[in-house]
This record gives structure tokens, sequence and C-alpha cells, in this order.
């Protein structure tokens, strides 16, 4: 079974919903003492059309907008399997999906809908790769998490993912620098148990979207790694073994501080990554450790803006202005004057032409630019408050 690009081998229909991230938290993790595998196979160079996606659509015989709590494919007479260890929960004929297989994976429920036959039990447990069903003239995949419903290829993302993950890690400590000879330490091994974890469910997305380049690792790491690079070529600590894929540059246990250095780096990207994708931090740290470790993804760029992403209501962390204008007695001198956070006696009034006394009165000039330009200092002091109070809302220092 070979893919390449598991969303690419389901070529779209034309009004295909676009498919957002899922947040993910510890316990959608999926564990397998089978392994996993995908429902169905495909050749090298084989797609799979998609009949009906998840989510609204319109129904393709009475035109009515509906909700499909699953995905059809254009997947006939094809042989199905199991995905990981599981407990069949459901067997039977109905209207909606035909003859169906409902199937438990720990929290989640994948319902095989529109068979031909299946040829397993209620109650029957079963293994990763252990043929279930065949498909009707095409195929209903449906996926529940604790009866939530949830878009199947997000979480057949996740199968892929752990496929691939198990396929090139093979659960090993440290997997591209097993042939050092011993474990190389990190500063990260108090909780590399979960991180291993973590890696099994994200890295192949991690890898995808720096090779794609729809996630990009910050300077400092990229800068790291390079100097790190340089630094092993100076002291000649290259090649000294035999490379393999596992260690391609031939490290030996001389480059252990080396390799060390450049295995943090590399993992304190991976979550950098996990974070930012799917919000998601090592269990065991504590909220100060959360903090600073969303700290430094803001100083490398990696979070340039979250206060806008998350579209924060910033009246909240306000702060009142107002400004205003008046003429003497015979209307030939104007002045502005402008009142901050309340203040009753307000800023001292600074004479300005009739010109711009018009404009600000017929609102050609925004409350703030008029204030930015008569009260500068002021008004930096206000958005430099402003920006601490959203920040300091949201756990992040500046």
């Amino acid at each position: 079974m070979v893919f390449s690009s598991m969303r690419g081998l389901f070529p779209p229909q034309t009004d295909t919903l676009k498919h957002e991230f899922m947040r993910y938290s510890k316990d959608m993790l999926l564990e397998s003492s089978s392994g996993f595998m995908m429902p169905f196979e495909l050749g090298k160079d084989d797609t799979v059309p998609v009949i009906l996606d998840f989510g609204q659509q319109i129904h393709p015989n009475t035109g009515e907008t509906f909700f499909h709590r699953g995905v059809d494919l254009a997947l006939a007479d094809a042989p199905l399997y199991a995905l990981a260890t599981g407990t069949v929960k459901g067997v039977g004929d109905e209207g909606l999906h035909g003859k169906f297989i409902l199937i438990s994976y720990g929290s989640y429920e994948v319902e095989y809908g529109h068979l031909s036959s299946y040829s397993v039990s209620y109650g029957d447990t079963v293994q990763a790769g252990e043929q279930l069903a065949k498909s009707g003239s095409f195929f209903h995949i449906g996926v529940r998490f604790q009866g939530k419903d949830l878009n199947p290829f997000e979480f057949l993302d996740m199968i892929y993912s752990n496929i691939k993950s198990l396929k090139t890690c093979k659960k090993t400590h440290t997997p591209f620098m097993d042939d050092l000879g011993t474990i190389v330490p990190s500063s990260y091994d108090e909780d590399m148990e979960e991180i291993e974890k973590m890696m099994i469910r994200w890295l192949p997305t991690y890898y995808n979207e720096v090779n794609n380049k729809t996630y990009t690792p910050s300077s400092r790491v990229s800068e790291g790694i390079q100097l790190l690079l340089a630094e092993a070529a100076e002291e000649n600590l290259y090649y000294e073994v035999y490379p393999t894929v596992s260690n391609p540059l031939g490290l030996s246990k001389r480059g252990i501080n080396v390799a060390s250095k450049m295995l943090d780096l590399m993992i304190e990207d991976f979550l950098a990554f996990v974070v930012l994708r799917h919000n998601v931090y090592i269990e065991s740290w504590d909220k100060e450790r959360r903090k600073s470790f969303s700290e430094g993804m803001v100083k490398d760029g990696l979070l340039v803006d979250p206060l806008q992403d998350l579209q924060a209501d910033i009246r909240s962390y306000d702060i009142q202005r107002e400004a205003s204008i008046y003429f003497n007695t015979s209307g030939e001198r104007v002045w502005t004057k402008s009142w901050f956070n309340g203040s009753e006696k307000g800023e001292p009034a600074i004479e300005i032409t009739r010109d711009m006394a018009i404009k600000f009165k017929n609102n050609e000039i925004t409350r703030d630019t008029w204030l930015g330009r008569y009260y500068p200092k002021q008004m930096q002091n206000v958005k430099r408050a402003v920006t601490e109070a959203r920040m300091q809302a949201f756990g992040i220092k500046q």
C-alpha cells in the first residue's frame, strides 16, 4: 500500500468544503496493540473520487441541503479492513446506509456503510489489517469521537500518520540517531515518552508541512542547526562511522554533544508546530512552563500576533479617550483638547488651524489619528497599555 499524500488520494468535489484543522487533545490519541491500517488498499497511482463530502451538502437526488455525517467514496466492491485493535459494536442492514458495521476503537466509533457483505459479528475483537467487509457500489465511512461527529478525512490523517510514524520511528528513543550506539541525551528526556506518542501522531504531518513550506521553522532553530552542522564540520565529526538512513552524517560517539544540541532544537520546533497547529502541550507541563514556551514562540515569530488570530474583544482592554475643538469668541483662533482614561482635567490645549478644525468637525479625520497627531506621546502610552493588557489576558508576555 503506497501513499504519498493521504488527502491527495481523494479528488475533491467541485463544491467541496474547506477542511480546517481539528483541535486535538491528548485523550484523542489512538493506541493499538496491533498497529494501524488504512480502511482499504490502493495501487501506487490510484485515487478515490469523493461522491459526497462531510458537513453541509446538497443531496444529489432531492436537491435538499442536509448535514452529511460522513464521507461517501467511489470505491466499488473493494475489501475493507480494520484500522486498529477494536471491537465490533454493531452490524446490520438499515435504510440510510444499507448493510453496515460499527467498530469501536477506544473512544472512536467508525461506521462502514453501503456494504455488499461483511464477515464479523457483534462483540468480535478485530486487529489492524483484518478484512471486515466489502464495499457495495460505493463506500460510506463515518467517525465519531465520544459521540461527536468528526470529519473522516481528519481521522484518516491520524491513522495514516500513525502508520508512517511506526514504520519510520519504530518506537526508538531517537530514531534518526540510533546508529550512534548509545542514547542521545536531550533536555526533554523526562518527557520523552509523551513526546514519542506525539510524534506517532504528528511527526509525518510536521515533515510534510516543512517540505511543502506550509510551516517554516523559526530562523533561530534553522540558524542554530546550521551552526551545529558547521561546528561538526570544523571538528571533523562527519563520517567517522559508515553513514545510514538514520545517521546520514556518520556521526560517532564523539559527536554526541552536537547531536544532543541538534536533537533539542528539532524537538523544540516539533513541539512548537504541535502547539501552533493543534494547541496541544506536553501534559506534564504546568501553566508556567506552557506560558514560557509560548513566550519563546512569540520571540521566534511563530506566534506573530496571537491576539489577531483569536479575535479577542479588545473593548475589555481599551482605554477611554476623547478629543474636542473650540474657538475663541471672535472665531479666529481654534484649539484642540483631549482627555485620557477618564481624566477630568485633560491634556493641555493645543492651537490648530481652522482647516484642521473643519476636517475634524466633518469627521474627515478619525479620533485616534487626530490624537496621534497632536498627542503622540499619550497615544503611544495608550497603545502600549492596551497591548500589555491583552497579552496578559492570554497569558503571553511581550
